[in-house]
């Protein structure tokens, strides 16, 4: 026996309960002429039509819904989603798309201005009012991609002390594209505007161990993942200095050109490429830069002084050098 439901009607009703105050587009007569013109539909109309479907909600349940998209003027437009028997609503999202200026506190580079979006009542970490889009997930101290959920704000400014580590990511991503765009006339690390996906607060298994003090990118789900050193309250430490972001991307774009073997000499030229093109997207970014890899967390490589850190040590040997190269190539 099918499920008891509301009417349409009556659902309709609702919905408008739950949007008063709003200016519907379908009472402005100049919209409506407008549409049945674009649209060549002398019944086209923008009062909302019900329709009736199963909606995936939280634990997969699925559960039978009306679905209104409800247009206003005010470019937040949203479909409203009710549970068909009880009239509670299950879902909104939103129709307008646009974007949502933000800002909010970075760890290291001062206040930063950025662009979100709106999802439900919140504002997450994704940028997608450019090709690529860039979105920052908070990945909660996993190594398992499953387990990452949004990080949100109510009010788009991202200034509390909690968030900085998340806002540090995504500048330091949004930086590190924009310098390979702008520097290179490179369209995201594969040339081709692939979406950029970093995960922070991540953490990384090795042997059955998981730590959170390193930063990655990883090739097969082509994702940046950031360490927050296991401190999940003090983004002072965090793997996601400006050119430690920098770096992985560098890392991204390489897998896509050269696509340099991770190990031996071509492993060490990776290295030694990302190594440079971080400390250039802090040069990008900020208008200089110290040659000293991770320095804003603490530094872990020297490029002014290579042998400051024991990483990586000198090819061949402490004192290699070549002595009077002999021509013929031999």
């Amino acid at each position: 026996e099918p499920p008891i439901t509301l009417p349409e009607k009556q659902a309709l009703d609702l919905v408008l309960k739950y949007t008063a105050g709003k200016n519907y587009l379908w009472l402005d007569k100049q919209m409506e002429e407008n549409l049945k013109a674009r649209t060549d539909n002398p019944d086209a109309t923008f009062f909302p039509k019900g329709e009736m479907l199963w909606l995936n909600t939280e634990g997969e349940a699925y559960r039978l819904a009306w679905r209104f998209d409800i247009h206003t003027t005010d470019g937040q437009s949203e479909a409203i989603y009710l549970d068909a028997a009880t009239g509670v609503v299950l879902r909104r999202t939103p129709l307008d798309i646009h974007c949502d200026p933000g800002s909010g506190a970075t760890t290291w580079n001062g206040n930063a201005n950025f662009n979100t979006r709106q999802s439900g009542g919140n504002f997450i970490l994704h940028d997608d009012c450019q090709a690529p889009n860039i979105h920052v997930f908070n990945s909660q101290d996993s190594s398992q991609l499953a387990f990452a959920v949004e990080y949100t704000d109510a009010d788009n400014n991202w200034s509390a002390a909690g968030q900085r580590s998340a806002v540090q990511t995504f500048f330091g991503l949004l930086q590190s594209w924009q310098y390979f765009q702008n520097r290179h006339g490179r369209n995201s690390y594969d040339n081709g505007g692939a979406n950029i996906n970093g995960y922070n607060q991540a953490g990384f298994t090795s042997n059955g161990t998981t730590n959170w003090s390193n930063a990655s990118w990883s090739p097969g789900a082509q994702v940046l993942r950031f360490g927050d050193n296991g401190t999940d309250n003090n983004a002072n430490d965090d793997w996601n200095t400006l050119d430690i972001v920098g770096h992985e991307f560098a890392h991204a774009v390489t897998s896509f050109s050269a696509d340099l073997t991770y190990a031996g000499e071509s492993g060490a030229l990776n290295e030694s490429f990302s190594d440079i093109f971080g400390e250039m997207v802090e040069l990008f970014a900020t208008g200089a830069n110290d040659w000293l890899v991770g320095n804003d967390r603490g530094a872990i490589r020297s490029m002014r002084n290579p042998g400051a850190f024991n990483d990586p040590d000198t090819y061949l040997g402490t004192n290699w050098r070549v002595v009077n190269p002999p021509c013929d190539g031999t």
